[in-house]
């Protein structure tokens, strides 16, 4: 039998931050929304040439079975 072990180690990892997404909203004291063409944050097209306009809208984001989903729209 033969084990390839070379460059493994073993990892501790610590967990620093996590959410749930209990309930059914958004907790926005932990995410908070961008929003435009990057122009604010001082990036053109988000800072990878991105074409798209990024919104603020709720509806394009909801919270179901601890999951967040995100809906993008044309």
């Amino acid at each position: 039998m033969v084990t390839a072990t070379s460059g493994l180690q073993a990892q501790n990892w610590e967990l620093v931050w996590s959410d749930e997404f209990e309930g059914t909203e958004l907790d926005e004291s932990k995410w908070s929304f961008q929003y435009g063409t990057g122009a604010s944050e001082g990036l053109s097209g988000w800072g990878n040439a991105e074409l798209q306009y990024y919104t603020d809208r709720p509806e394009n984001i909801y919270v179901q079975d601890g999951r967040l989903h995100i809906v993008a729209r044309e």
